[in-house]
């Protein structure tokens, strides 16, 4: 982990032009895509999935069991909903937090895991690490002291402050699918909570609420391929506290809340290879960009 604080220049306003979120999702962290009921594939005597007779007029249905190595990214807006700074003790309300900013570019990568419960629902979860790169950017933060001097009382300097961190932790996502078809259209919706924990890293602690996830999809099937069009919403906060060594041998803290919660558009395409593999990627534009992509085996 790496923490520094400077005076923010034009270039790296430029820099920070492009607001990136955290975020199963983390999760997506969440990549309980729905596969979708009618993927050719042979019968089986598995336990799974139970109510087999709701199939007896369908084209089959994927293997029950899936494993997958998943990996997402996430890039969305973030809203500074309070903040304290200070030097040597985040002590004063930072009334400037509404035009600071919060920069949080995130990365999970992990093993999914799923069933086919019903032949109308998959249970899923996911476990793996998260990589979070944080930049706060606050504006008339206290960044400096003058001692007094004669003639000249002790001075606070303020100025625009970047703090910038990186965060490593483990996080789990549990959630399920609900999905149905006629014919060759299909329309699924999955939904899912994950937990990351961050804890404390040298001089930096971040702490985060659980995250929820809610997906709905309208698709359609092309041989053993299926590719839809919808829409995801995260619900998600943190929190980050810490004290930073200022370039003047000073120390700046800071505790911030952060909140981003809002609805993306989507797109993705799902892929059969010789029944038991499979491939997925989904993309995600709007106030969240994000891409998510797994590759997986069934049985």
């Amino acid at each position: 982990m790496r923490a520094t604080i400077g005076v923010k220049s034009e270039s790296l306003q430029n820099s920070f032009a492009r607001k990136v979120s955290l975020s199963l999702v983390l999760a997506m962290l969440l990549l309980g895509l729905g596969l979708p009921l009618f993927a050719a594939t042979e019968d089986s005597e598995h336990f799974f999935p139970l109510s087999k007779n709701l199939l007896k007029n369908q084209r089959g249905m994927p293997p029950p069991y899936g494993a997958a190595a998943v990996y997402t990214w996430v890039d969305s807006d973030w809203t500074i909903t309070s903040a304290k700074v200070g030097l040597d003790n985040a002590n004063v309300p930072a009334e400037f937090a509404a035009n600071s900013k919060a920069n949080v570019n995130l990365s999970t990568a992990g093993v999914k895991l799923d069933v086919w419960i019903l032949p109308f629902f998959n249970l899923f979860t996911v476990v793996g690490k998260t990589n979070a790169n944080v930049q706060l950017i606050f504006s008339g933060a206290p960044i400096g002291y003058i001692p007094p001097s004669l003639g000249n009382p002790a001075a606070i300097v303020r100025g625009d402050a970047v703090v910038d961190f990186d965060m490593n932790g483990n996080y789990v996502t549990i959630g399920g699918v609900l999905i149905g078809g006629y014919k060759k259209f299909f329309a699924s919706v999955d939904f899912s909570a994950t937990e990351i924990d961050f804890g404390h890293k040298d001089l930096v602690h971040g702490d985060q609420d659980m995250t929820f996830s809610i997906a709905p999809r309208l698709g359609y099937v092309v041989g053993l391929t299926q590719i839809w069009l919808g829409g995801r919403y995260f619900n998600y906060s943190s929190s980050y506290g810490g004290t930073v060594p200022v370039s003047n041998g000073g120390r700046f803290s800071f505790d911030v809340d952060l909140d981003s919660s809002a609805w993306n558009l989507s797109g993705g395409i799902r892929t059969v290879i010789n029944e038991h593999w499979e491939v997925l990627l989904e993309v995600g534009v709007g106030k969240r960009r994000m891409i998510a992509s797994s590759l997986g085996y069934r049985w």
